[in-house]
């Protein structure tokens, strides 16, 4: 395993993303979000109505905190494994992205869903 001081901050930065995106979910899957227009599930069906918003929310949190959990187990797997940075780097923007992406799908299926 690389133990280079680039290397160390690089991969605590790697991993305060996903940690910081669970911390900012929390509140979200409490229904503890109000109608705003900078932090949640902001789009104008959500900001039009407000028990999608509370409703989108907490599904939409839990999709998010989902994502990082997975985010976080793939890169504390590849750690143990001792990756080389290079295939560390790839694989979790791979990994971050597609569960981030997977998340907004699933939070725009539910949003599309919901009933009228």
């Amino acid at each position: 395993m690389n133990t280079s001081a680039e290397w160390i901050w690089l991969v605590l930065l790697t991993l305060a993303a996903p940690v910081l995106l669970i911390i900012l979910s929390i509140p979200m899957i409490r229904r503890k979000v109000k109608p705003n227009g900078w932090y949640g599930v902001r789009v104008p069906a959500t900001l039009k109505n407000e028990a999608l918003w509370y409703d989108a929310n907490e599904y939409g949190g839990k999709a998010l905190c989902a994502a990082s959990v997975i985010t976080l187990i793939a890169a504390l797997v590849m750690l143990v494994a001792g990756v080389s940075p290079e295939v560390f780097f790839t694989v979790i923007t791979i990994v971050m992205i597609g569960a981030l992406l997977i998340a907004v799908m699933q939070i725009f299926r539910y949003i599309g869903r919901y009933p009228k």
